[in-house]
């Protein structure tokens, strides 16, 4: 019996697997020969298959659509970071933990042979000693195939965290431009007001398909509540002449614009505005 610890290439470790299918009869002989003729297949598809998000799916998490501002995307970039950032460090502890559970693995297979080899047993105690070495040799495989893939899974967790920095770097260097201070591109309060007001006008157009009156209700408080702060912080009207086609339809089906054919547009009295 071999308890040398496993290799954790994917080659021997699709071997390794392909192997347990055979040894433990769940496979018929058209899947094993199935299996066997697809080996480097099977071995490529462990290596290659994307994870999480590519680069152009990350990219599309913070199009202008969902975060119209540069701030907006700033914060969500930084939040997706630290999410796999922390998801990284969880999957290392998983791999290290996995690789002590192997070598225990490894030291009860070697009691289990030095007491065959040292000790008086009756043929039923030799064989129950012998089944629990073949168990723990399918624990050592099984675990060794979880160590590759987690090497695998940090791999594309990297990849997650560089594409997500590549774009930090996009959006910091235009904030930057903008005159901003590290001080405020890394606050997520700063900017937020005006995300806020973009984003949930956009949304808003939302309520021309829903069914749901609970989403009704809730895009338009969103709108509602975002536009409010704008106007109450001085922000409304610069905010105005910055809108797109549907932010200020949304705009109009609030009550708060009123768009006239070939009249640039007006914005109306708030509430707030008459009580101030």
């Amino acid at each position: 019996m071999n308890t040398q610890l496993i290799e954790t290439s994917t080659e021997d470790l699709t071997r390794n697997m392909l192997q347990v299918l055979e040894d433990t009869s769940i496979a018929t002989t058209d899947h094993q020969l199935f299996l066997q003729e697809n080996s480097k297949n099977l071995q490529m598809i462990q290596e290659k298959t994307w994870i999480w998000r590519t680069p152009m799916q990350q990219r599309s998490i913070i199009s202008d659509d969902y975060f119209p501002t540069q701030q907006g995307k700033m914060a969500q970039v930084m939040l997706e970071t630290k999410v796999h950032f922390e998801q990284a460090i969880l999957l290392s502890k998983d791999y290290a933990m996995c690789k002590l559970e192997i070598e225990e693995l490894l030291l009860d297979m070697e009691e289990s042979q030095q007491r065959q080899e040292g000790e008086t047993m009756d043929s039923v105690a030799y064989r129950r000693e012998d089944i629990k070495q073949r168990k723990l040799q399918l624990e050592m495989q099984a675990k060794s195939y979880s160590l590759q893939q987690y090497q695998i899974q940090f791999e594309y967790r990297m990849k997650e965290i560089q594409g997500w920095k590549n774009l930090q770097d996009e959006v910091y260097e235009d904030l930057k431009e903008q005159g901003l201070e590290d001080e405020d591109i890394f606050n997520k309060s700063h900017g937020e007001i005006e995300n806020a007001f973009f984003s949930f006008l956009t949304n808003l157009k939302g309520i021309e398909k829903t069914t749901d009156g609970a989403e009704y209700n809730n895009l338009i408080a969103l709108a509602r509540f975002a536009v409010d702060e704008a106007i109450k912080n001085g922000m409304f009207e610069g905010l105005v002449e910055r809108c797109n086609a549907d932010q200020l339809r949304a705009l109009e089906f609030l009550n708060y614009i009123r768009i006239k054919p070939n009249e640039n547009v007006r914005p109306l009295r708030t509430k707030l505005q008459q009580q101030a």
